[in-house]
Formats: C-alpha cells, structure tokens, sequence
C-alpha cells in the first residue's frame, strides 16, 4: 500500500470511529455551572423523580436549582477542579453503562457482591467497603396500610396468621436491591419508577405493603396527606444502606490518583458540617 493511500485509510477510519466515540457519551450533559477546564467525569444516574436530591425541569436536570445531589458533586468538582456530566436513565441501564465503561461511574448504589464483579468502590486497606467515603446514607421503611396483614419487627416481615404469605404482595422502586431479597423469601414483588405511585397502592389496598426510601416517602405523604389517611410508617427502619458512587474497574485502574480523591473529598464534606448544611439548605432534616 502506498503513503498516499496509507493516508487516505487512515483519514477514513478516524472519521468513521470519532462519531462512535461521541456518541459513547451522547446521553451525557455537562454540568454548565462548574466553570473550571478540568478533565470530565461521566456520571450515570437513575431517572426515578429524586426531589430535593435531584431537581428536574422535564427530562432533564434544573441547573438553577439542582438539588442537594448535584451541588454536593459541584463541592466535590470545584476541590478537584473536575467536571461532572450526568446522564439520567432507567436505573438498570445506568448500572449496564458502568458496567461497560460508557458512563465512569454510577451513583447512588449500595454494595453488592454481583456489582462488585465490575465496580469499584472506596474500601479500607483490610478490603472492607469504606462507608465514610459513601455518597449518601439512607434508610429505608415499610409502608402498609392500617390493619395490613404485613408487619415489620425489626428483623423479619410478620405476616398474620390468617394470611398466606406467598399471597402477599409487597411494593419496591424498580432496581431496588430489596426486589430481589424479598422473592427470594416468597413474596411477589411489585416494582414502580415512581414512589408516590407505590404510595397510592398501598392506600388502595392494591399491594399490602412498600419498602419505600423514608425521606422521599414521608415527603409524599406529607405533602398530601388527606390522600394517604390509612398508610402507616412502622416504627423501626426496615434496612439501613449507605449508597456508593461506584465506578468502573478499567476506569478505576486508568484513573486511580483522581477516583480516590473523589471519594476523599465526599468524605470530607461529611467531616467538615458541608453535608449537614447541604441536608437543611434542601429540606432534607
């Protein structure tokens, strides 16, 4: 083959791969309110409603008001002097874009073994998960209706004894670890993208329970409560989870030095009251 045509050839695959490489990252918006020029991090998120954890204005992120989310990451870029970009999608899709390294990171998800396959996520050096370098922690609770056969004691789910518990139906948010935990012990599991939604079945008695995010759920409820007159919070917390950004092992091994400053910096925020006020700046104590 000749220089020439050499030239041409590669002139040629340049211009057919560099569109595949954009759009690798098309779903992506950088954060427009972080002013520095420093390299871009691909955040992956869900696109479940997360008011006052992440503001939107249709499909896409309220740059004016964000939430409480989106400026704690701006703390984070403007220590750094990063940016972050975030695409918000179906929560299984966002953990697949991680997974196969088109996103760099996804937040905000708990530790698994199966996601730890192909996530990396902030551990202590005796290989334990760091939950001081966690991006958020966050308790979940059991909603049902007054007089539901399900109860929650701490431990276990009570089903009356009148009940059949392979005939109780149990509400969680699409993608939540507990879908999983809960048919593994017999139940059928109704999953929704939308909380309020789950909300609104259990006061119609059309599934007997939610595990529900508490502060999302008891903001719903407050916010209407002539509509949720009969659904009841039980009184102990039905799991306790502290949520990761979990970036993706080939982006972890390339980029080490800056991921763990990332997750430094998160747990400075926390040490530093930045986090405490960011919770009461947003309604979220």
């Amino acid at each position: 083959m000749g220089k020439l045509a050499l030239i041409r050839l590669i002139i040629a695959l340049v211009v057919f791969i560099a569109p595949l490489f954009a759009a690798a990252k098309e779903p992506f918006t950088v954060d427009p309110m972080i002013h520095n020029q420093g390299p871009t991090v691909y955040l992956a998120t869900s696109d479940l409603p997360k008011a006052p954890l992440i503001y939107t204005t249709g499909d896409q992120i309220d740059w004016n008001k964000p939430g409480l989310r989106i400026e704690q990451l701006r703390l984070v870029a403007d220590k750094l002097q990063i940016r972050f970009a975030y695409a918000r999608l179906p929560w299984v899709r966002a953990l697949k874009l991680t997974e196969r390294g088109v996103a760099d990171a996804v937040f905000v998800t708990g530790y698994t073994e199966e996601r730890a396959e192909w996530g990396a996520y902030p551990v202590l050096s005796d290989g334990e998960v760091n939950f001081s370098q966690a991006i958020s922690s966050v308790s979940y609770w059991l909603y049902s209706r007054q007089g539901s056969a399900v109860s929650w004691d701490g431990k276990k789910l009570v089903v009356n004894e009148t009940t059949d518990a392979g005939k109780v139906s149990i509400g969680a948010s699409f993608g939540d670890m507990q879908t999983e935990q809960l048919q593994q012990q017999g139940y059928s599991v109704f999953n929704s993208r939308n909380n309020e939604q789950l909300m609104k079945m259990v006061e119609g008695k059309r599934i007997d329970a939610a595990v529900c995010f508490r502060d999302l759920c008891d903001k719903i409820i407050l916010a209407n409560p002539e509509s949720f007159a009969h659904v009841q919070k039980h009184p102990l917390p039905y799991r306790q989870s502290n949520g990761y950004l979990v970036f993706g092992k080939k982006y972890y091994a390339d980029n080490q030095p800056q991921v763990d400053a990332i997750w430094e910096a998160l747990q400075q925020l926390r040490e530093d009251g930045s986090m405490e006020s960011l919770y009461h700046k947003w309604g979220w104590r």
